[in-house]
């Protein structure tokens, strides 16, 4: 993304907190072998990869700048090969607020032709901090709209929850019987025998209400004002 161009305005930035409590601490994974479940809808996705970016956010860096900043660059991410959905994304962390995305591959190999050496210094250059890019091997996946949705009428009060350390079952329950409100959802290998799951919400009031209902307690919560569907599955 490009430098954010700032022009200061008096305005309440109004951010949306998670429910209970912050986000829980960053849990990054090493690519593993890649588990092969059955998939919502069923496509082949023994290969697929789920990438989380980190970067630090400029201290100007409001909400609705974001926003309008992720819309400008989104032609460039649709040109991307093998990137069949992203996420655009903010999250507020201890360490400050960071900005990025939440990606799914249809392999692992265009991710890491994407996130190359090139790409790590260009994005220190411009921010001065090393982003983060975290891979988590795709386990199973669902998507609980029509093939035609418009996620990108959708995206403004949009969020995803990152669930960790699931247990085996909980996961594929989610999926069986979506929470209201969830739009799609994807179940990702951690590392160390645990799973994790990133559950994309309509909006912040259904993701609050199965947070709190699920009593989870380890979780991140992304703001993901901007969604972009590239060719594939839905």
């Amino acid at each position: 993304m490009k430098p954010l161009t700032f022009i200061l305005l008096v305005a309440m930035n109004n951010p949306l907190t998670p429910p209970d409590r912050r986000p829980a601490g960053l849990h990054s994974a090493t690519l593993a072998a890649t588990h092969s479940q059955a998939v919502v809808p069923p496509v082949s996705a023994e290969t697929r990869v789920v990438t989380v970016v980190k970067s630090k956010a400029p201290w100007y860096a409001f909400d609705f700048l974001l926003a309008r900043e992720f819309r400008k660059v989104v032609p460039k991410y649709q040109r991307v090969d093998g990137l069949l959905f992203k996420a655009f994304s903010s999250i507020i962390t201890p360490q400050g607020k960071l900005f990025g995305g939440i990606y799914l591959w249809a392999a692992e190999a265009p991710a890491r032709a994407w996130y190359t050496p090139t790409w790590f210094a260009d994005v220190e250059r411009r921010r001065g901090h090393r982003p983060e890019v975290s891979y988590y091997p795709l386990v199973q996946e669902a998507s609980f709209v029509a093939p035609d949705f418009d996620y990108r009428a959708q995206g403004a009060p949009s969020v995803t929850v990152f669930a960790h350390g699931i247990g085996p079952a909980q996961g594929p329950a989610w999926l069986a019987a979506p929470a209201p409100g969830l739009l799609r959802a994807y179940l990702v290998d951690e590392g160390g025998g645990k799973q994790g799951a990133l559950l994309l919400f309509a909006a912040a009031g259904p993701a609050t209400q199965f947070v709190r209902g699920q009593h989870l307690s380890a979780f991140e919560w992304f703001k993901t004002p901007v969604l972009l569907r590239n060719a594939g599955p839905r």
